[in-house]
């Protein structure tokens, strides 16, 4: 359907707006209604691009293709750049985590764009000039980008670029918004990695071939029975060292490096994108900085030679652990152990399998497994196995937990699904019981405070007397005062809440289609006892159903029956979890 020209909107900066012609934003994340009023703008929003689980199904399959075509030309073309002849798996244990997102930001952007100038007449639009670097410093600084206006507004102007599209007026305005490098110095954190240094120092010495176990989740007493039951003493780490990337971008390099990707031949324009841009996007920490995080990790005071090297959660974001353990494991085969450390594994559809599953040489689970396959060891949680917790005598709140909006590193659009939960969660509000809605306590992640035109401005506009804490507040304590904790997503605190037998519900709006068909069973088994409810009104009727006696509900034999279940496969626990934790290691051959 083509309509009227309209000036197009990619971001919520007011410089790259026009309000006294038609316009059409680009997405939800355009609107800031701090900045810019919408009062007598004639707008138009783009149709979100990926929603649905069968757009999902596509763009993932493609996703997954598009990462198998990459990952040999990119090693081969690392250890030329380096002088190394290292393998793949050293390669992706480094570089995977980004790639992987990467490619799936790429596949919304270009069908955002495509989609956009595909149903609107577009008759101009503004972008920042080309003096920005779109290359993140390393994985973690990538995800920030994904979320940047300026970032997402430059590579947008690049895409148009690429697809030949010039049949409007392009404006382009200084950047004004470059970000600075500086960091102050922080004297409480050297002092805090001096002391990491020195004790890893000394317990080198004594633990020279000792395996390495970085974040284990477990309370200080049971992170002593793990270590004397491995036989060794702790070595200590902090993923927030920070690095100071001090090495510059080399655009001569870098445009060298994409040229050899030009020449590989693509399936459609998409894919031909992507593959051309990947050294316009691809870290700083695997080009120029690679040389000066790679001396760093190799004065790490760790052992020489390890007996294994397992974390929870540094394989993604830490680069000079992900430098100093492909080492180990490329030169001297080091076992290489994952624990997971959140939900969505063996449960979501579209993170099957997920990066950290495939360079695991052993990935041990909260107790799911995937059959014929040994890299799987059935586990628990050990964030909440043996953990001291206890509700009060006579709680008082009914908790209403939220979901944050989520990085824009996905195939879909996450804004919209955003606000999707908005409306699901305004109406579980506007129809919680009157009765109780002065003992309601809503839940929101701290960022959702921060950005712009977000989920809390508007509730608190809806609802000015609703009580509201942020995630900075102890979580635990807060739970611990629930009459019933209620979540509108898929939570982490779903398995942690089953594990701890502690009373929720919780209100999915996307149903199961965010779920692989072996795990359906398994929430149709809680949904049906009326924990799990695929909409608002199920929610709100089992509320106004149990209120006057949820421990009656939650404690009644069929509720017990399906949580064991559920708990038996994804939710197992332990009562002595640093001894448990030890011996899954120790028999890994």
């Amino acid at each position: 359907m083509i309509e009227k020209s309209r000036y197009l909107i990619t971001t919520s900066d007011p410089e790259t707006w026009k309000k006294d012609e038609p316009v059409l934003l680009l997405g939800e994340w355009c609107i800031n209604h701090n900045k810019i009023s919408l009062k007598d703008v004639d707008y138009r929003l783009v149709k979100p691009y990926g929603i649905g689980h069968k757009n999902r199904d596509k763009d993932i399959t493609k996703a997954r293709e598009i990462e198998k075509k990459i990952i040999p030309i990119l090693s081969d073309i690392l250890n030329n750049t380096h002088n190394l002849n290292f393998s793949e798996r050293y390669w992706k244990i480094l570089f995977y985590p980004w790639l992987r997102r990467y490619v799936e930001v790429m596949i919304n952007r270009i069908n955002n764009i495509m989609l956009c100038f595909e149903n609107y007449k577009i008759s101009g639009s503004t972008f920042f000039n080309d003096d920005y670097n779109l290359a993140p410093k390393d994985s973690y600084e990538a995800i920030l980008k994904y979320d940047d206006h300026v970032w997402n507004n430059i590579l947008y102007k690049k895409i148009i670029e690429k697809l030949n599209i010039h049949n409007f007026e392009k404006n382009i305005i200084n950047n004004k918004h470059q970000a600075s490098n500086k960091k102050n110095f922080n004297f409480k954190k050297f002092l805090l990695f001096l002391l990491i240094d020195i004790c890893n120092f000394f317990t080198k010495i004594f633990n020279k071939n000792s395996g390495v176990y970085f974040d284990p989740y477990l309370s200080f007493k049971n992170k002593i029975n793990l270590y004397f039951n491995l036989r060794q003493l702790p070595f200590l780490w902090n993923s927030s060292r920070e690095l100071n990337f001090k090495y510059k971008y080399n655009n001569k390099l870098r445009e060298s490096l994409g040229s050899k990707f030009i020449q590989v031949k693509h399936t459609d324009k998409i894919e031909q994108i992507i593959f051309e841009m990947v050294f316009d996007l691809i870290p700083m920490s695997l080009l120029e900085s690679y040389q000066y995080i790679n001396n760093i990790s190799n004065k790490l005071s760790l052992p020489n030679n390890p007996k294994f090297i397992a974390t929870s959660n540094a394989f993604d974001y830490d680069e000079i652990f992900k430098f100093w353990a492909s080492l180990k494991i490329e030169k001297q085969n080091v076992k290489y152990i994952i624990l997971q450390h959140g939900n969505n594994y063996g449960t979501h559809r579209y993170i099957n399998p997920s990066v950290e599953e495939i360079n695991a040489d052993k990935f041990i689970t909260w107790g799911w497994t995937v059959p014929n396959n040994n890299k799987y060891i059935r586990g628990f949680i050990n964030k909440t196995s043996n953990l001291n917790f206890k509700k009060k005598f006579k709680p008082t709140k009914y908790v209403l937990i939220t979901e944050d909006l989520h990085h824009r590193y996905w195939t879909y659009d996450s804004h919209f699904e955003y606000w999707q939960k908005y409306e699901s969660t305004k109406k579980f509000i506007e129809n919680f019981p009157d009765t109780l809605k002065n003992n309601l306590l809503l839940r929101m992640h701290i960022s959702d405070k921060k950005f712009n035109n977000n989920m809390y401005h508007r509730l608190i506009k809806s609802f000015p007397n609703l009580k509201i804490e942020f995630s900075t507040n102890n979580y635990w304590s807060t739970i611990s005062n629930s009459k019933i904790v209620i979540f509108n997503y898929d939570s982490s605190g779903i398995l942690e809440l089953l594990s701890l037998n502690v009373p929720f519900i919780a209100f999915l709006y996307n149903k199961t289609e965010h779920l692989r068909d072996s795990a359906k069973p398994y929430y149709n088994l809680l949904e049906k006892e009326g924990i799990i409810h695929y909409n608002v009104d199920s929610a709100i009727f089992k509320i106004n159903e149990i209120y006057e006696n949820i421990d009656k509900w939650w404690k009644s034999d069929n509720v017990q029956e399906a949580r064991n279940i559920f708990c038996k496969k994804f939710a197992r626990t332990s009562k002595n979890p640093g001894y448990d934790i030890s011996k899954i290691i120790n028999t890994i051959p």
